[in-house]
């Protein structure tokens, strides 16, 4: 089902693979950037761009107009845009108020015996760290909020692919860590895939998807389908 898709921070590393794989897909894409010349750069030429600071509420009110999900490539650490879009997309009319996808990271993520996922990381300090970030910023804003449909997605490391395509190396499941991310590095572009298939899952599914108030996790597979 192709859906209507902004995506936030398009043109950072995860933001612009999320951009690639939806226009791939068939979805009608918009962005919000801080530069049009970057985004002419580094995006598809079929994007529709929107340019200004994504933590400013006007800005992006104008942006969600008429979208059915939103995509925000940004953590936590980008508290002021993260706490904007929640508030932003809450004050939607609920029955235009589009899903909203968010970052988090596979530490905020639950064992299979619902302890913290910091225990696969060793119980790392900083992992602690980025747990308490994710669940204390982002997570606790989308509960606290009227996002009637929302996600968080969270990866564990990162890197770009050398062809900017999904590899298939990963897939991924609703909110159990699969404890092989550990010492795993997923491609930008292979996060993206479930991304967007999340967006589309929460457009489609609503209350009834798996992912809806809950988490995304990346979890080791030979396809990009769903684990």
């Amino acid at each position: 089902m192709p859906i209507k898709l902004l995506i936030v921070a398009a043109t950072g590393g995860l933001g612009s693979a999320i951009t690639r794989h939806a226009v791939g897909a068939g979805h009608t894409v918009s962005v919000l950037v801080r530069s049009a010349e970057s985004a002419a750069a580094k995006l598809p030429a079929a994007v529709s761009v929107f340019v200004g600071d994504a933590s400013d509420p006007a800005t992006l009110s104008t942006a969600v107009q008429g979208v059915d999900a939103v995509a925000v490539a940004v953590g936590a650490q980008a508290k002021a845009v993260v706490e904007n879009a929640v508030s932003v997309v809450s004050g939607v009319a609920a029955d235009a108020q589009p899903a909203l996808v968010m970052v988090g990271g596979a530490p905020a993520l639950a064992m299979e015996d619902g302890s913290s996922a910091v225990t696969g990381f060793g119980g790392a300090e900083w992992a602690q760290g980025l747990r308490d970030l994710h669940l204390g910023v982002t997570f606790a804003a989308l509960e606290a909020s009227k996002v009637g449909r929302y996600s968080m997605v969270c990866p564990g490391m990162m890197k770009a692919s050398e062809d900017g395509k999904p590899h298939g190396v990963h897939g991924f499941r609703p909110n159990i860590f699969d404890p092989s991310v550990a010492g795993a590095t997923a491609t930008y572009d292979d996060v993206a895939v479930g991304f967007v298939s999340v967006a589309v899952d929460l457009v489609e599914g609503g209350d009834a998807s798996p992912y809806n108030k809950g988490k995304m996790a990346v979890a080791a597979g030979e396809t990009k389908s769903e684990m």
